[in-house]
């Protein structure tokens, strides 16, 4: 008595549902996921939106009219019929477009990991990576933003992008261009990076394949709207021939021993077809990016970017505490670490509070607003990198000074025929850095031309200055060498190895008994000490590795101010 049946009412709601939704019983059930979704402009189940404006629609309109941006046919189609946008209207970003991006981090992780920028070849094999990375993230999430939508189908297609995304992981130690040749002897027993190229295009081909698929599902399942079948077909045609253009790719890379430019087919096509697929979008505005949640997606990005920096930050402080001593935490090397800090901080202060909502942009705007992000990020991803070099490169710098002081000493004790004590300190010295350089060590290479060279040879150097009384001009010559070579060991401890390898790997694995002249247990090349060679070798080699920084400083202050710049740009 008095109590009111709701049950009938409550089964009816979810039969509803159930009708609606076209067999979502449970809303995270994939085994409910409709195979493919009409997309349409409003997401109450494919209904139309009501014509008759609420007051706040009212208010977002005079506030788009107001400013300066705003361009009174961005609503419109060529024909100048004004029908409502073709595109999804999504203002949030869906959790399997992040969990793209965290593929999207993990590659620039690991290959700046593997890939730190040493010299002018390896910073523009570092930038192409990035164009290749970035640029395919952004025509997948062109079509993400716009049409995509949630179905058994777009599932299949984001986990074949995920499989891309960990192919361009697998190229990235590879990814050489431009120097074959270097790599030609180190690949003679292994997978050449030839091979490693040609597997990339077939990467770049895939994804674009992909995309083509997602494209002509859209078109068939919206094929009795005629206004979306002409642009989307364009956008169509586009990614089939780009991805033809990357397949054909795969027979023009020709032995590693000889120089090729055809990666440079990469880069083109990527900005073409962004180029092509951005200017359909600008003439059909019926499938523009009004409505979609672009801005959110290149803002995550963005951010997703500053995160690199602070990780790089944390890697270079946790390498000072991994050098045992040989790096110290010092005054200057704590106000780089705080600058670097505010650095990053007040880029985003600088984008993010600048960062214009997509109702005040105009269509053609949005376009330019979207692709100026390439330049942004590229630029930001080199400033946040250089800027964790500073840090390492200005602790090397005070330990360098500390050494330096300390070899002028050693020249005062040994004018003095303290031969035998300097020879004592210099073994020690040697030691101890050559084994905190040992730790840090990032790759075998460097690893066995410390042992094989730099070890041993120091060992040689010691025993000469210790019987200095016998051959005092020989024994300063092996202090001349000492010193250039636990300098340059210093900055190899920092992170700032040289391009130049003394010792090639056969040589230096083949076995050799170990003494007192020989304590790694390797083979090694022993130095003339008096020969001219071996100080111009020695002193080019450290100028080389001190040089390294050279190239930093340059690439630095100019992306930084680039950052500067077209974050204002971005957010006027």
């Amino acid at each position: 008595m008095g109590q009111v049946d709701v049950l009938p009412t409550y089964q009816f709601r979810i039969n509803a549902l159930s009708v609606r939704g076209c067999s979502y019983r449970f809303a995270n059930s994939t085994s409910q996921l409709p195979l493919y979704q009409i997309t349409t402009s409003d997401t109450s189940y494919g209904r139309k939106a009501s014509r008759s404006p609420s007051p706040a629609s009212t208010m977002r309109s005079d506030i788009k009219a107001q400013s300066p941006h705003y361009d009174k046919r961005e609503d419109e189609s060529p024909s100048g019929d004004k029908t409502a946008s073709l595109v999804r209207q999504q203002r949030e970003v869906s959790n399997l477009e992040l969990f793209y991006d965290l593929f999207f981090t993990a590659n620039l992780t690991v290959f700046t990991a593997v890939h730190e920028v040493r010299d002018s070849e390896t910073l523009k094999q570092y930038v192409g990576f990035f164009c290749i990375l970035w640029f395919t993230w952004y025509q997948v999430s062109l079509y993400d933003v716009r049409f995509a939508s949630d179905s058994l189908f777009e599932r299949i297609a984001k986990a074949v992008q995920f499989l891309v995304m960990i192919g361009f992981a697998v190229v990235g130690p590879k990814y050489n261009v431009g120097g074959a040749k270097e790599q030609a002897e180190d690949d003679a027993e292994g997978t050449t990076s030839e091979g490693y190229f040609k597997s990339l295009s077939i990467y770049l081909m895939i994804s674009r394949m992909m995309l083509v698929f997602q494209y002509i599902q859209y078109i068939w399942l919206n094929r009795r709207n005629k206004q979306a079948y002409l642009p989307i077909s364009l956008i169509t045609a586009t990614y089939f021939v780009a991805a033809m253009a990357y397949f054909g790719l795969i027979w023009t890379f020709r032995s590693v021993e000889e120089e090729h430019h055809t990666y440079r087919a990469w880069y083109a096509i990527a900005i073409i077809e962004t180029v092509i697929a951005t200017t359909i979008s600008s003439v059909w505005r019926n499938i523009s990016f009004k409505g979609t949640h672009l801005v959110q997606r290149m803002s995550l990005l963005t951010l997703i970017i500053l995160g690199e920096g602070v990780i790089a930050l944390a890697t270079k402080s946790q390498r000072i505490v991994q050098s045992e001593g040989a790096l110290e935490f010092t005054a200057s090397t704590v106000a780089n670490i705080f600058c670097a800090v505010l650095i990053l901080y007040f880029i985003y202060m600088l984008y993010f509070d600048a960062l214009v909502e997509d109702e005040h942009i105009g269509t053609i705007i949005q376009q330019v607003w979207s692709i100026l992000h390439f330049p942004l990020h590229v630029a930001l991803v080199l400033s946040v990198e250089g800027l964790a070099q500073c840090i390492t490169w200005r602790a090397a710098v005070v330990r360098g000074n500390i050494f330096t002081n300390q070899y002028m000493q050693w020249q005062s004790m040994v004018n003095e025929g303290a031969y035998s004590e300097v020879g004592l300190q210099v073994n020690e010295t040697a030691h101890y850095l050559i084994y905190r350089g040992l730790l840090t060590s990032r790759d075998l290479s460097e690893t066995l031309e410390m042992l094989s060279y730099d070890l041993n040879n120091a060992a040689n150097a010691s025993a000469i200055i210790s019987n200095g009384n016998e051959h005092p001009s020989l024994a300063k010559d092996a202090l001349y060498w000492i010193y250039f070579t636990l300098y340059k060991t210093i900055y190899n401890i920092a992170g700032f190895d040289s391009p130049v390898q003394r010792t090639s790997l056969e040589s230096a694995l083949s076995p050799s008994p170990a003494n007192e002249t020989n304590p790694s247990g390797v083979d090694s090349e022993k130095v003339d000490f008096g020969s001219l060679s071996t100080f111009t070798d020695v002193l080019q080699s450290t100028q080389t590795t001190a040089g390294v920084f050279n190239l930093t400083y340059v690439y630095f202050f100019t992306s930084i101010g680039l950052v500067i710049i077209l974050c204002m740009r971005i957010g006027e």
